[in-house]
C-alpha cells in the first residue's frame, strides 16, 4: 500500500502549539496595526523605537499572514493528495482480493509474468533502424547493409520483441 504523507513529523500536541504561536502572531500584527493606525492617518512619525515598529508595521503583518497561510494551504494540498492515495490503495485492496478468491486470475498474472520475461527490450544497444535520421544517410551505415542477415539471426535465436 502507498502511504499517507504527513504534514509533519512532529508530534500533534507541538503541532497545535505552533499553530497557536502563529496565531497570536496575526493577533499581536493586527493589534500592534490598530494601535499605529492613529498616527498613521495623521502621518506622525513616532521617534526611537516606536517609529522603527510604525515603519516596520506592514512586514510583521505581511509575515503573520503568511504565517498562517502557508500552512492552511499545505494542509489542504496534502489533503487532497492523501484523497488520490486513498483511492489508489482502495483499488489494489479490490484488486488484491480478486487475486486472493479467484485462482484463474491469480494464475493469468502468474502466467503474465512469467511471458514477460521472455521478452527482449530494444534499446540503442541493439536498435537496427530508427526513424530520428533521414533514410537516406542511414543506408550509408555498415550495420544497415546487413539488415536481413542480422533479422534472421534474431529469428533463430529465438527473441521476441516488444
Amino acid at each position: 500500500m502507498e502511504p499517507r504523507i504527513k504534514f509533519s513529523e512532529a508530534p500533534t500536541g507541538d503541532q497545535w502549539k505552533a499553530g497557536a504561536l502563529c496565531g497570536l502572531n496575526l493577533v499581536l500584527a493586527l493589534y500592534l496595526g490598530a494601535q499605529l493606525a492613529k498616527y498613521n492617518a495623521m502621518k506622525v512619525a513616532l521617534p526611537g523605537l516606536l517609529g522603527t515598529m510604525q515603519q516596520l508595521q506592514p512586514a510583521f503583518l505581511t509575515y503573520a499572514i503568511a504565517l498562517n497561510v502557508i500552512p492552511i494551504v499545505r494542509a489542504t494540498y496534502i489533503a487532497l493528495r492523501n484523497a488520490r492515495i486513498e483511492v489508489r490503495n482502495a483499488k489494489r485492496r479490490r484488486w488484491a482480493a480478486l487475486l486472493e478468491i479467484n485462482p484463474d486470475v491469480r494464475d493469468r498474472v502468474k502466467d503474465a509474468k512469467g511471458y514477460s520475461k521472455d521478452l527482449r527490450k530494444i534499446d540503442d544497444s541493439n536498435l537496427i533502424y530508427t526513424t530520428s535520421e533521414d533514410i537516406d544517410t542511414q543506408l550509408d551505415d555498415v550495420e544497415l547493409n546487413d539488415f536481413d542477415t542480422r533479422l534472421a539471426e534474431i529469428r533463430r535465436a529465438g527473441g521476441k520483441y516488444y
